[in-house]
């Protein structure tokens, strides 16, 4: 993995949960890159990794939602599986 690439560990019970987690992360002047559901110590949690930005610089908001829910003026940016409330939820994320 990149030195610009970090991971972080995020249990949510809902994907407004996990909205709001990756917005927080990503006011640090970071970018949702990725998720992949992993099990650690035999327990299965979201790994997602985020991209470093130059200060100052930060992404337009992100919106999770369940696949195929299409939220207005949005564009896709990301799609893959979130583990949500114990579940995998097929999802995508707009910005």
């Amino acid at each position: 993995m990149s030195d610009d690439i970090y991971l972080v560990e995020i249990i949510r019970d809902d994907l407004a949960g996990y909205t709001n987690r990756v917005a927080n992360e990503e006011a640090g002047a970071s970018e949702f890159v990725d998720n992949r559901v992993s099990v650690d110590a035999g327990f299965a949690t979201n790994r997602a990794s985020f991209k470093v930005l130059p200060p100052g610089q930060l992404p337009d908001p992100p919106t999770f939602v369940k696949l195929g829910s299409l939220p207005a003026g949005k564009q896709p940016s990301w799609t893959g599986v979130l583990l949500i409330a114990g579940l995998n939820v097929a999802a995508q994320m707009f910005r």
